[in-house]
């Protein structure tokens, strides 16, 4: 039995979003062809968990929820964007989220997931 493909991500703020739909217009008018998202759709991924059974689903929804009431407001920078999949790193980088540091093992965008929060 397949599980729910689950991530954990935030709603892009109005003016944000209104961009991306803009630049994702200019795109469809340029003719690239892709399985363009609705405005409802665009997010911030934070973490991507992978296919969850229905139960850890709940845990986790319940866990993020516990988390996420005990946190503060914050400021999120970005430096980029990105689709799925990717053809080859090098011709399609994901965007990411900062602050990232030269000396991290792994590319800006690339979350690493946070378990037992």
């Amino acid at each position: 039995m397949r599980g729910t493909r689950t991530f954990i991500a935030l709603p892009l703020p109005r003016n944000l979003a209104a961009a991306c739909l803009a630049w994702i217009g200019e795109l469809k008018s340029r003719g690239v062809d892709a399985r363009w998202v609705t405005e409802e759709e665009l997010h911030i991924t934070l973490a991507f968990l992978g296919e969850l059974k229905t139960t850890e689903v709940v845990e986790t929804c319940r866990q993020t929820t516990r988390v996420a009431s005990q946190t503060d407001s914050f400021v999120l920078g970005l430096n980029g964007i990105g689709f799925f999949p990717l053809a080859k790193a090098s011709e399609n980088p994901l965007g990411g989220a900062g602050p990232w540091h030269a000396g991290d093992n792994r590319p800006p965008g690339t979350a690493q997931p946070c378990f037992g929060a």
